[in-house]
């Protein structure tokens, strides 16, 4: 059974968009998303925090781009999302079967 992990505290939130990933442009946020995840590791700026948080964009089509493998590793537990999205884009996902 998967394990439900519940985190209403936002102080334990970590947002993408504070590391520059950005739902209603067309970049590459992979870059910033794994920032975002390794600035939870012990000794950096949010050490311990457990939820990576993914804001709504403001367009219809908004969605953040990941053209590159993104590990989750440290104190990640959650990924939320209300409404966002995640794409794979580039030349990294074109064949993946």
């Amino acid at each position: 059974k998967t394990p439900v992990f519940f985190e209403t505290n936002h102080a334990q939130w970590v947002n993408v968009q504070s590391f520059g990933a950005n739902p209603d442009d067309a970049a590459d946020d992979a870059t910033a998303i794994q920032a975002a995840i390794d600035s939870t590791a012990a000794g950096q700026p949010n050490a311990g925090k457990t939820v990576l948080h993914f804001p709504q964009g403001t367009l219809p089509t908004s969605r953040y781009l990941v053209g590159s493998t993104v590990t989750l590793r440290h104190g990640i537990r959650k990924i939320e999302g209300n409404f966002a999205r995640l794409s794979a884009s580039g030349e990294f996902f074109e064949d993946w079967n």
